[in-house]
């Protein structure tokens, strides 16, 4: 989240065919959805200079029940290109339903404007505040792990003592405040460059 682009998007209903849309009444109603995302992007101290559209439109065929939102670059909208309009539409379909329903009427029911601008944050770092490669259990508690059948003394790691580079091997519970991590007997634990941890379980065939 810290790292999304900021966004808003805007979306209004208006009806028209797909192969005859009355491009004025687009024209308008992009136009009327764009002037609601800049406003908002404006109460959160956006560079308007910094502000790029994205356009979109829920599609279906006459009749159906349901719609598509569909992709469409704002060259296609800006000038007016039905034939784009309809392949943006038959391109979506057939990449969903690999198939396209020639002789069926199509139509727009609703448009979509997103706004977008650069994220406040560029990249995320975590850090562990831990030594490299400190890997000591803190404790020790009972758990049950059906592959064992049983209860077992299973050794008790706390999250942010784990550094990149460090390792843990099954049976363990790695814990932090929000949750805790189960390691099976047939599990391990790689702590990567990021602090995440990467679990690895082998069976009898391989990892």
């Amino acid at each position: 989240m810290l790292v999304a682009p900021r966004a808003v998007e805007c979306t209004t209903s208006l009806v028209v065919p797909l192969d005859d849309p009355d491009w004025d009444a687009v024209d308008a109603v992009l136009k009327d959805l764009e002037g609601q995302a800049r406003a908002q992007l404006d109460e959160a101290d956006v560079d308007p200079a910094d502000v790029r559209l994205e356009a979109a439109a829920d599609m279906r065929y006459v009749g159906q029940g349901y719609e598509l939102t569909v992709p469409i670059p704002l060259d296609v909208v800006r000038g007016h290109d039905t034939a784009g309009l309809v392949e943006a539409f038959e391109t979506e379909y057939r990449t969903r339903f690999d198939r396209v329903l020639k002789d069926m009427p199509a139509q727009v029911i609703s448009w979509r404007l997103r706004a977008l601008s650069s994220p406040v944050v560029k990249t995320v770092e975590l850090a562990t505040g831990a030594t490299a490669h400190s890997t000591d259990p803190v404790g020790s508690r009972p758990a049950y792990f059906a592959e064992i059948g049983d209860y077992t003394d299973t050794p008790v790691y706390r999250r942010a003592a784990l550094a990149p580079g460090g390792t843990v091997s099954g049976p363990a519970l790695i814990e932090e405040t929000e949750s805790t991590v189960v390691v099976g007997p047939s599990g391990s634990v790689r702590v990567d460059d990021m602090g995440n941890l990467v679990m690895t379980i082998t069976s009898g065939d391989g990892e």
